[in-house]
């Protein structure tokens, strides 16, 4: 799970929420502040062309992928 530009408090969160999980769970859960951070994991040609636009707007809400 992929989750970019989440809010800090989210985030932390989402942190807290990983160290109950298993390991091979938290290797599977991936916060970014940027696409940038997304290109090491999904190639960005498979995204949606207006990606970077709707993340830039959507600053502080959860994108799901």
């Amino acid at each position: 799970m992929h989750y970019i530009n989440v809010p800090s408090f989210a985030e932390s969160i989402i942190s807290l929420a990983k160290s109950f999980l298993k390991p091979k769970l938290q290797e599977r859960i991936h916060i970014h502040s940027s696409t940038d951070g997304l290109k090491k994991y999904i190639p960005l040609e498979i995204l949606p062309q207006d990606l970077e636009e709707r993340s830039f707007h959507a600053k502080n809400s959860i994108v799901w992928f």
